[in-house]
């Protein structure tokens, strides 16, 4: 039972693994666990999508930094608008430079 466990949450394979088991009770047999782990890892090996990650060029980090504290200094001296209002631009600026690629 705690192996058929394992195997459902290591698998992400619940639903299917259940209604394998549903199948076998209803034809009257015992699940045999080699079996199901056989169907099932190897359903794992085959459906693992590639993910590619494209990462913020250093740069943009830079320059968040360098806005955050000029907005730090002229807040500190003028109690005017908080830092955050630094990091609230840069992201909107990404965001649209993102979306123009995307185009």
């Amino acid at each position: 039972m705690i192996e058929l466990l394992s195997l459902a949450h290591e698998h992400n394979c619940e639903a299917q693994l259940a209604q394998a088991l549903q199948q076998s009770l209803d034809d009257g047999q015992l699940p045999e666990l080699d079996a199901l782990c056989s169907r099932f890892e190897a359903k794992r090996t085959n459906s693992m999508p590639e993910v590619n990650v494209q990462l913020a060029p250093l740069s943009d980090y830079e320059a968040l930094l360098d806005d955050m504290a000029t907005e730090v200094t002229a807040w500190s001296r003028h109690q005017r608008h908080p830092p955050v209002a630094a990091a609230q631009r840069f992201a909107a600026a990404r965001h649209q430079a993102d979306l123009v690629q995307l185009c």
